[in-house]
Parts: C-alpha cells; sequence; structure tokens
C-alpha cells in the first residue's frame, strides 16, 4: 500500500511518501532455488545510498510455481517484517525501489523473501536475497533528539490548551530570516536553501498551526481524551522529506498517550543541527482507546 501526500508550499515541493513496498538481497539462500528466484537489479549486492539517488530493485521468479505454491514476498528490513505483498497472480519481475530517506544513516540490511502461503516466518522461506545497504544524506539520532523537545513542548502546549505556545513552537518569517541570515556560501545547494527558507518563512504556518491545534483539540474532546494528561510517548514512523545544507524537513507520525487513550498525531518538522520547528499539524489523526 503507497500513501501519497503533497505538502503545498509556494516553490517547494515536500513529499511525504509512506512508502515500504518490498525489499530483498542478494543472494539465493533457498537449497535449490526451484522458483528461479534471482535479482537482476542492481548489479552489486553491497549500496552505497545516498539521498535523492534511488537504486532500482527488480527481481525475477518463476510466476507459474510461485502462484501454484500461494507463494509471496516480503521484505525485512534489518531483520524486522516491514512490507508483504499478497495475491495468486504474481508477475515477474518483481519491482522495487530503495530511498535513503526511508532508512537512517548508517548500514542496513534490506531482504526479499519468498514464502509459503500462510507463513510470515524467514526460516520457512523457499527463496531469499539480501543486500547490503550503506546509507547517508538521510535523517539521524541527533536530529530526533532534537525533534523530541519540540514535541514534548507541543504535549504541553496542548494539555494546557495553550494555542499561542503551539503556535510559537512553528517556523516563521523571523526564524526562517534568522536561519537563511546563518547560511554563508554562495553555492547552489545555498541559494536552493535560501529560496525554500523564503516560501517557509510565512507567518501563515502560525496560523495554521492554531487552526489544527483548534480542531484537534474538538477532535480529542469528543473522544474524551484527558488533555491535562496527555504526554509524548514515541515516535511511531519518522521519514526525510527534504535535505538542504544547513537543514532538513523531516515527517513524524508520533504517539502520545494518557491513561486511557493512545493518540497518532502526523507532524512536519524543519530541523537545524541545535533546533526543530514546527511547520505543520495534522488535525485528521487519530485516537485508540487503550
Amino acid at each position: 500500500m503507497i500513501r501519497s501526500r503533497t505538502m503545498a508550499f509556494p516553490g517547494l515541493a515536500v513529499f511525504a511518501l509512506l512508502v515500504f513496498t518490498g525489499f530483498h538481497p542478494a543472494g539465493v539462500f533457498a537449497k535449490d532455488n526451484a522458483y528461479d528466484f534471482k535479482l537482476l537489479e542492481p548489479q552489486s549486492r553491497n549500496i552505497d545510498l545516498k539521498y535523492r539517488k534511488p537504486v532500482a530493485v527488480k527481481i525475477s521468479f518463476n510466476s507459474e510455481k510461485v502462484n501454484a505454491a500461494g507463494g509471496y514476498i516480503a521484505t525485512f528490513v534489518d531483520g524486522k517484517l516491514e512490507n508483504t505483498r499478497f495475491g495468486t497472480d504474481s508477475k515477474s519481475p518483481f519491482e522495487d525501489t530503495l530511498k535513503a530517506k526511508f532508512f537512517k544513516n548508517g548500514r542496513h540490511r534490506v531482504e526479499y523473501v519468498l514464502l509459503p502461503s500462510g507463513s510470515m516466518e524467514k526460516e520457512e522461506a523457499l527463496a531469499e536475497l539480501s543486500l547490503n545497504l550503506s546509507v547517508s544524506g538521510s535523517f539521524n539520532d541527533e536530529d530526533m533528539k532534537i525533534i523530541d523537545v519540540c514535541v514534548k513542548n507541543l504535549a504541553q502546549g496542548m494539555g494546557k490548551n495553550d494555542a499561542e505556545a503551539v503556535a510559537g513552537l512553528c517556523i516563521n518569517k523571523k526564524k526562517a530570516q534568522a536561519i537563511k541570515a546563518g547560511i554563508k556560501g554562495n553555492t547552489k545547494q545555498d541559494e536552493i536553501s535560501k529560496e525554500a527558507l523564503e516560501d517557509l518563512g510565512s507567518d501563515e504556518f502560525p496560523q495554521k498551526a492554531g487552526d489544527s491545534f483548534r480542531k484537534l483539540r474538538e477532535m480529542l474532546r469528543k473522544n474524551t481524551v484527558d488533555m491535562a494528561a496527555l504526554h509524548f510517548s514515541t515516535h511511531l514512523k519518522s521519514e526525510l522529506q527534504n535535505s538542504f545544507p544547513s537543514f532538513r524537513i523531516i515527517q513524524t507520525m508520533s504517539g502520545f498517550e494518557t491513561k486511557n487513550h493512545r493518540v497518532a498525531l502526523e507532524l512536519y518538522f524543519l530541523v537545524t543541527k541545535d533546533k526543530a520547528y514546527l511547520i505543520e499539524l495534522d488535525p485528521e489523526s487519530y485516537v485508540l482507546e487503550k
């Protein structure tokens, strides 16, 4: 399943692609490879995955045998199941795209596993391939620590019903100009960064955040969520949306809790080396009772 969303910043395309389609590495470990599960692309099983330089993956297989066995392809990232593709009419080749923004910087192992019907265990694989990734240009743990400070302040503002405090966490013209002033270079990337900050440096963002905050409060009230007890718990998913020399745009699906409820909010941040600014607060989030 692919969810695609574009944030309409004038002159700045920021895409939230919540995609985990399927990956699987490059060596066939099945004893006899009766399903002809073979890596066509990339040519190497060791990949340097850089931001904005995606790598296409193609895996061929014997469609007739796979469909007859009810087989499907599952993707594991660093040993964890990330995605499955079910169906009785799978066609060869299987195709996927690896993008740095879906990984943290560093080394990762991606495995494409052909599993029999009803199984979700790698040990029962009919065939499997693995790729070793070295990712650069994405976000890192330091970025998330900076974002955590902003998210905790957001939880406090929501708990106190303080729309002004929530708006104060947002990027605005004054803050954007301060970041822009810190860009001393004149390279093409520096100029692109400055243009992006001009687009983001609009006081409409605090106003939009205030409107979203009120909608969110109403939604939580209808679900009887105790706002005063709301606190940040964890990030359910985080993705790099865009990267510039002096800042990054990072989207998170962040979890908040009370004694009786869990709340998930989609948030967008501009992150510098030492601070995170809220760009957008999505009120169309969801609430679950514990």
